[in-house]
């Protein structure tokens, strides 16, 4: 695909100039992945012997990070990072220091992201349980700044922020209506109803969280809804650039 291929050109030039920038021998290289094998890995997953030398090559953590610098990491590497468990610890300290336009930085105050963090490096979350929840995250960008023509698409006709988690189990829209910020949480599923969703509102200076139960709806999906209050003072609280989030609370 032409998106791969950009990825995989692009990953290759950072890897060049990375390789020019270090002083020294260049490493061996059956040591490390291959490029179109880390670019493989970052997107499938990496086995155990791989994660194992590149926690431990200055190069490829350089490698890394400038995959970081092309494409954010996800909330899932995130979270381990945050749980001081990352094998790509170097590269993302680096990214965050150097690369990062702020969404690493919001997105590490994600309280959904701190417990999640917190029960990783308790051993209380198995790992296969955590990434099974991520496909239940669904999560947009939003620009508040933007408000309110960015819920707007030519003359009065409103258009929504909408997101759907992976497994298409959690969708959430946010929607202007007045002056208010709504959110409104759905699923499919009618075995949901009684469950909660929790919301999250990820800004520049403070997030928002809030629990949404969901309800049965006509016996063909569950339902819930949020109000987070006056769009403007809202955008004055947290920032412009923001990120919706929605989870199920199991």
């Amino acid at each position: 695909m032409e998106g791969e291929d950009t990825f995989l050109n692009s990953m290759r030039d950072a890897y060049r100039r990375s390789r020019e920038s270090i002083p020294g021998p260049a490493p061996a290289e059956p040591a490390c992945p291959s490029l179109p094998r880390m670019a493989q890995a970052a997107a499938d997953g990496w086995q155990p012997d791989e994660l194992a030398h590149v926690a431990g090559c200055p190069r490829c953590q350089q490698i890394m990070a400038a995959e970081f610098r092309i494409e954010c990491p996800g909330f899932a590497v995130l979270a381990h990072f945050a749980a001081g468990d990352s094998p790509f610890a170097a590269a993302l300290g680096r990214h965050l220091e150097e690369d990062c336009d702020g969404r690493c930085r919001r997105r590490l105050q994600s309280p959904w992201l701190q417990a999640a963090a917190a029960m990783l490096r308790t051993g209380t979350l198995a790992e296969n349980v955590f990434q099974e929840s991520m496909r239940h995250l669904a999560i947009s960008d939003v620009h508040l700044a933007a408000a309110p023509a960015f819920l707007r698409l030519g003359g009065e006709t409103p258009i929504q922020v909408h997101a759907v988690g992976p497994d298409g189990l959690i969708a959430v829209t946010l929607k202007q209506e007045g002056p208010q910020l709504l959110a409104y949480v759905e699923s499919p599923s009618t075995s949901l109803a009684g469950h909660t969703v929790m919301v999250e509102l990820l800004g520049q200076t403070r997030q928002l969280r809030v629990p949404v139960i969901l309800r049965m709806v006509d016996g063909v999906g569950a339902f819930g809804s949020h109000s987070f209050g006056d769009l403007a003072a809202l955008t004055a609280d947290l920032g412009p650039d923001c990120e919706i989030l929605a989870i199920l609370d199991r």
